[in-house]
């Protein structure tokens, strides 16, 4: 704005006054609200996360014996070894969800979930867990599979075939 310029001031904009702008001073305008940010959301490349003890839980059935994972700061859980063609049972709650909310569940290397698709909707059951089945194909690798509710985006790591030395991880 030029030198004797006038905005309206907040409190007289209704009547049509100005006042005065200091050359090189933006005139001040409404604040603008904010969404609040939800338990998991992602801001920019950080994650808020939810209270400690209300993070999204895993557990993976491996040939009849449960492994309880807990996501690390990225929302990933550890890899867990698996066979070719395998298929495991899982479980995720969320404790910080409601029951009824959707999840989205997708595979994103390879594999189908409950024997038929690469992706589904499920639903919070009455405990703030969802269920599913993963098969992995018979191509050695990492499969991931994510889970998503609302912003909240998690993902299980899957290896099939051999490890990797620490190296070349």
């Amino acid at each position: 704005m030029n030198e004797g310029s006038r905005a309206p001031s907040p409190v007289a904009a209704s009547k049509g006054a100005t006042q005065p702008v200091a050359p090189g001073a933006v005139a001040a305008s409404k604040p603008v609200p904010r969404a609040p940010v939800a338990p998991s959301a992602p801001v920019g490349n950080l994650r808020v996360d939810p209270p400690l003890g209300a993070r999204a839980v895993a557990k993976v059935n491996v040939k009849g014996s449960d492994t309880t994972l807990q996501p690390d700061q990225n929302g990933e859980f550890a890899r867990v070894p698996i066979d070719p063609r395998e298929t495991v049972a899982v479980q995720v709650g969320f404790p910080e969800g409601f029951p009824g909310q959707q999840v989205t569940v997708e595979v994103a290397d390879g594999g189908v979930l409950d024997g038929k698709a690469p992706g589904k909707a499920l639903k919070l059951d009455e405990s703030k867990n969802i269920s599913f089945s993963f098969r992995a194909n018979d191509d050695p690798g990492l499969y991931r599979v994510l889970v998503s509710k609302g912003g909240d985006m998690r993902q299980l790591n899957f290896w099939v075939g051999p490890e990797l030395p620490v190296a070349n991880r």
